[in-house]
C-alpha cells in the first residue's frame, strides 16, 4: 500500500491531464476511483481518520490498519519518507511503529526543506518484497511526493514548463511518484510474487498566487481539490472486468467514496474480517453508498464536501 502525499488527482494525466506525467498509471490494468475523496485536508487528520479505528469521534490509534493485519496474520512493513519525531508527524508514526519492521528515513520531522527522494526508500522496498515461506507482508510505504515545497521535491528540476517554476516542480513530483509505482511493480513482478498494490493520496492542495508567475498550490481546507485525490487498485494478475474500452485495461469506479471508511476498504481489500468495519457498501463497485461526502476540516470538524468551492486548473 502506497501512500502518496499532497496530490490533487486532476494534475495527473491518469485522470485526465494533458500532460503524459503519469505513464505507468496510464498504462496499468487497474480498478481506478473517480471520486475517492480523502478524510482530511492535511496528513496526520486524514491519515489517523482513514487508517485507525474511530467510535464516538474517537480515533483509536491501536487499532489501525497495521494492528488489523497483526492480527490477520500478516507480516507488516512500514517504510516511510515522512519524519518519526516532529508534532505534526508523531500520531502517524505511532501507526507506524506498530508494525513488525518499520524505517523511516527521517529521524526528525518532515517539513524540512532538504532533497530527500522517496526512491531513498526502494532498497528498504527491496528487503521487504523478498519471499519468505508462505507468510503475506502487508507493506505500508508513506512518501514525501508532492509536498509544498514542490521544487525541494525534485531537486529543483522539471520536464516541462506549465504555470510557473513550482507547479512545473509539482508536475514532476507526481511523475517521480509514478516511476517509483513502477520500480515497485516491476521488483514485485521479478520475485515472482502474487502481489497486489493500492495507492492513494492523503490530501489535495488549493492554489495560491493564481494566475501569476508566482503561482504555487498550499494546505486549505475550502476547496472540492483539497480532497480530491487519486485511488488505484493493481496487482500481478489484475483481472479485468466492466472493462470501460476508452481507458485501456481499467476498471472504473464514479461512485464517490470517502476517506472516512478507508479502514473498512482496507480490510476489504486484504480479505481481513472484524466485525467493527462491516458495512453493506460494496466498496469497489459503482453502488451508491450512504455518507460519502462528509469530509473534516483543520478544526476537526465535519463538513459537506458537495458544499466546497472549486479550484480549477485555468487551462487557458
Amino acid at each position: 500500500m502506497v501512500i502518496g502525499e499532497s496530490v490533487r488527482k486532476d494534475f495527473m494525466s491518469a485522470y485526465g491531464f494533458p500532460t503524459k506525467n503519469t505513464p505507468w498509471l496510464d498504462n496499468a490494468n487497474a480498478t481506478l476511483l473517480t471520486h475517492y475523496i480523502s478524510a482530511a485536508p492535511s496528513t496526520q487528520l486524514s491519515l489517523t481518520n482513514s487508517l485507525a479505528m474511530r467510535e464516538a469521534n474517537e480515533i483509536h490509534l491501536n487499532n489501525s490498519i497495521v494492528s488489523l493485519a497483526k492480527k490477520a496474520g500478516f507480516e507488516t512493513y512500514w517504510l516511510s519518507n515522512q519524519g518519526m519525531k516532529g508534532g505534526f508527524d508523531s500520531p502517524v508514526a505511532l501507526i507506524g511503529q506498530q508494525a513488525d519492521h518499520y524505517t523511516f528515513l527521517k529521524e526528525g520531522s518532515s517539513d524540512d526543506r532538504r532533497y530527500l527522494p522517496d526512491e531513498n526508500l526502494l532498497p528498504y522496498i527491496r528487503k521487504a518484497l523478498v519471499k519468505e515461506g508462505q507468510k503475506k507482508k502487508l507493506i505500508v510505504i508513506h512518501l514525501m511526493g508532492s509536498h509544498p515545497q514542490p521544487c525541494a521535491r525534485t531537486d529543483e528540476k522539471y520536464g516541462t514548463y506549465f504555470h510557473s517554476q513550482n507547479i512545473s516542480c509539482y508536475l514532476q513530483s507526481i511523475q517521480n511518484t509514478d516511476s517509483l509505482l513502477a520500480d515497485i511493480a516491476n521488483m514485485a513482478n521479478k520475485n515472482q510474487l502474487h502481489w497486489a498494490m493500492l495507492y492513494f493520496a492523503d490530501h489535495g492542495l488549493s492554489f495560491v498566487n493564481k494566475n501569476t508567475g508566482s503561482e504555487n498550490l498550499t494546505h486549505s481546507d475550502s476547496h472540492k481539490q483539497n480532497y480530491q485525490v487519486p485511488f488505484m487498485i493493481t496487482g500481478y494478475d489484475y483481472a479485468i472486468e466492466n472493462v470501460d474500452q476508452s481507458k485501456a485495461g481499467k476498471h472504473i469506479i464514479n461512485a464517490q467514496r470517502s476517506g472516512l471508511n478507508l479502514l473498512s476498504m482496507l480490510a476489504t481489500w486484504l480479505g481481513i474480517e472484524e466485525p467493527r468495519l462491516i458495512s453493506q457498501c460494496d466498496w469497489f463497485s459503482n453502488q451508491a453508498c450512504q455518507n460519502q461526502h462528509t469530509v473534516i476540516s483543520f478544526s476537526n470538524e465535519y463538513q459537506d464536501f458537495n458544499h466546497l468551492k472549486d479550484d480549477d486548473i485555468n487551462f487557458h
